[in-house]
């Protein structure tokens, strides 16, 4: 390293002094700060309550708990940064200050701080990390990881400042942090020299829940496509659920004349498909902005955007395998033909095998737009595949984000001067609760919410993230970066702040019922939610509307974790029924926790089970078919390879029971099961034991 100058020497040491007597008052604060509660009209702020008033807080991450919360971090100046945990009721989780947590020990700068939850309530921190003290937003980083649990300590295996994923520091951007779907983690980074012409390399390594690497005996990272001569940017990320990944990215190389999206498969032993990577388009107008999530069935969907219309921008999507072949030809072009541009996708499942996709039609005053394709990637009446508008606000739309509701229906946030929320039901009505346009997630009036950072620059994409995480349990957290007004200082002004607000099933919380999961199947619907409050409530139901009126259906009590069930026989296939709890006494009488769902006319494609799971010698297979058109019974491996095919033709419609006779002659490992039928597929995974 070249020495500093005798002039820039004092400079140097004045900054690593203020680092330290920063971080000696925060954690002096932190000490005389205990946790606080819970959600707000104006949202809970992450970050900023132990540091100044005058500093900004910005480049969040974030991910869920698994019950109901979620993780936000923040970054600030002088190297400051934490994690909080907020729980569903917006409290601090037990064992996490308000102050947050800070996930490593290492003594210089760290950075871009991403999250993945880890399965159990835990999450998983990935990062930059260099030796730099001050104004280091700039510089290259080492690639660092690090696992905490639930109650804020490290998980067993994991040292202090974290796992260093790749020593030499030649990552410029924020890191991608995925689960694996087994209860590891993905990480992928970009390779950039700065001051050179080498191509920038994408990289992704897989750690385990105690930290070891499973990937190439422990090597340091997997170049995704060491023989493509082009640079990669782009990466998005998903785990394949057995042990490997499934990466897609934007390719420029020499050969072709606008950069393509391509995808690899990287095998549970961290072996590649293709060393090359596989060309998902071949166009000569520019592909670019993947953005991919796993279909809970081993494969992925992807959108990007598709330039091949020319100067306007069309939106793509596109079904990937486990091994990550396109399901769907070409892939499914939203809007296409339209005679405005499309972009800003973004995805989330929708609960039978299809997906939701949002996206932004239009310039700066664009319009918000969702559609909804099925398995087969055909659209799903009544929603359009020109999209249906969604979402309204005060000005131009801007960065949607969905996450799934568990009902069937997704919440959808979008920036319009503020942050705004709406929530759909699956057939694209707005849930009840929530107006025309959508609403504002911070209400207590002008200059005390918002504006939200708009920049669309490359760096500014970096430090103002925005999420929307589905907490799974009928709602959604959004976490955001915001200018807020500080009256306290002299004079007051507006500094960057990290907000975090809960959604409800009828609005943004604090709400006193939220659904838990709604389930119509085997001829009955089954409702739980998460209610505040205590005492007995009424259970309400409607047929086909709320017009037609609500009766009486079962008065029902919380149980200790302050949830409501009811089980609901008396319905019919093809009907669709309403429910809602109502609170007769107490400070909050009233209608709450309204959801409506359709009970299917016909028994669906699924395995209901593999037994005995793991199994030592006979595996027996449950399953049934929506009508008595053929299907195939697939067997595959770690690797994606088919090692069983079996052809099932003449079952009729209904539950059957078989024995998987090859079993008996395949090795000890996992496999995938995979069911498919008419376009569609559904898979379970088993363990052989020899």
């Amino acid at each position: 390293m070249k020495p500093l100058a005798p002039a820039a020497r004092p400079r140097a040491r004045r900054a690593l002094l203020d680092s330290i007597l920063a971080i000696l008052a925060i954690t002096a604060f932190v000490a005389a700060h205990p946790a606080i509660a819970a959600w707000q009209p104006s949202g809970v702020q992450v970050g900023g309550l132990c540091e100044p008033e005058w500093w900004n807080f910005r480049d969040a991450g974030a991910a869920p708990d698994g019950a109901g919360g979620v993780y936000a971090s923040w970054y600030a100046a002088w190297n400051q940064f934490g994690i909080r945990h907020l729980t569903a009721a917006g409290d601090d989780a037990p064992g996490w200050p308000s102050c947050g947590l800070r996930p490593t020990t290492f003594f210089g700068n760290s950075s871009e701080f991403r999250l993945a939850p880890d399965g159990v309530g835990g999450v998983y921190v990935g990062w930059l990390a260099s030796t730099c003290f001050a104004h280091c937003i700039s510089l290259p980083g080492s690639v660092y990881v690090q696992h905490l649990t639930y109650a804020g300590a490290r998980a067993d295996g994991w040292p202090p400042e974290g796992l260093r994923v790749v020593t030499r520091p030649l990552a410029w951007e924020p890191p991608v942090v995925v689960p694996d779907e087994l209860g590891g983690v993905l990480i992928a980074w970009l390779r950039r020299y700065r001051y050179d012409t080498r191509p920038q390399l994408i990289r992704v390594q897989r750690f385990d829940a105690n930290g070891s690497q499973p990937w190439l005996g422990g090597a340091n990272f997997v170049e995704v496509a060491p023989a493509s001569p082009g640079s990669q940017i782009d990466p998005a990320l998903v785990g394949d659920g057995m042990g490997g990944a499934l990466i897609a990215w934007t390719d420029s190389r020499p050969s072709a004349s606008a950069p393509q999206i391509y995808i690899q498969h990287v095998d549970a032993s961290g072996a590649l498909r293709d060393s090359a990577g596989l060309a998902l388009t071949a166009s000569p107008y520019r592909q670019r902005l993947p953005r991919m999530i796993a279909d809970a069935a081993g494969g992925a969907y992807l959108a990007w955007q598709d330039s091949t219309a020319g100067s306007g921008l069309d939106l793509r999507v596109q079904r990937l395998d486990g091994l990550g072949n396109p399901q769907w030809g070409a892939g499914v072009l939203v809007a296409g033909g339209t005679p405005v541009f499309q972009s800003q996708a973004d995805l989330c499942l929708d609960g039978a095998d299809g997906v939701f996709v949002a996206w932004i039609e239009g310039g700066t005053n664009g319009v918000l737009k969702a559609t909804r394709l099925d398995g087969a990637g055909s659209v799903v009446p009544p929603w359009q595949i020109t999209g249906n508008e969604v979402g309204g606000g005060a000005g131009g739309r801007t960065s949607p984000r969905l996450a799934a509701d568990g009902a069937g229906g997704f919440y959808l946030t979008w920036v319009s001067g503020v942050m705004y929320a709406t929530h759909a039901n699956a057939d694209g009505s707005r849930a009840a609760g929530w107006p025309l346009g959508g609403m504002p997630l911070c209400t207590n009036g002008p200059g005390l919410c918002g504006p939200v950072e708009t920049w669309t620059t490359s760096q500014a994409t970096w430090l103002y993230p925005r999420y929307l995480i589905a907490d799974g349990i009928g709602g959604a957290v959004a976490v955001w970066n915001e200018y807020r007004w500080i009256d306290s200082l002299d004079p007051p002004s507006t500094f960057d702040r990290i907000i975090a607000q809960r959604l409800g099933v009828d609005g943004p919380v604090p709400v006193l019922a939220s659904l838990v999961s709604a389930d119509a199947s085997d001829g009955i619907v089954r409702i739980e939610w998460q209610v505040s409050g205590g005492g007995e409530l009424d259970v309400e139901r409607a047929i086909g509307s709320p017009e037609s009126g609500w009766s009486f259906l079962a008065r029902v009590a919380p149980d200790g974790l302050e949830r409501v069930r009811v089980d609901d026989p008396a319905v019919r296939p093809g009907e669709r029924y309403g429910y809602r709890l109502v609170r007769r006494e107490g400070a909050d009488p009233g209608t709450l926790g309204e959801t409506w769902l359709t009970v299917p006319r016909a028994e669906g494609l699924r395995i209901a089970s593999a037994r005995p799971n793991p199994a030592t010698g006979e595996l027996r297979l449950a399953f049934a078919l929506p009508d008595a058109s053929p299907a195939v019974l697939e067997v595959l491996d770690v690797a994606g390879r088919r090692v069983v095919l079996r052809r099932l033709e003449g079952l009729g419609a209904g539950e059957h029971d078989l024995r998987l006779d090859e079993s008996a002659a395949l090795p000890a490992g996992a496999y995938l099961i995979r069911l498919s039928q008419g376009g569609r597929y559904v898979t379970t995974r088993a363990c052989l034991l020899h």
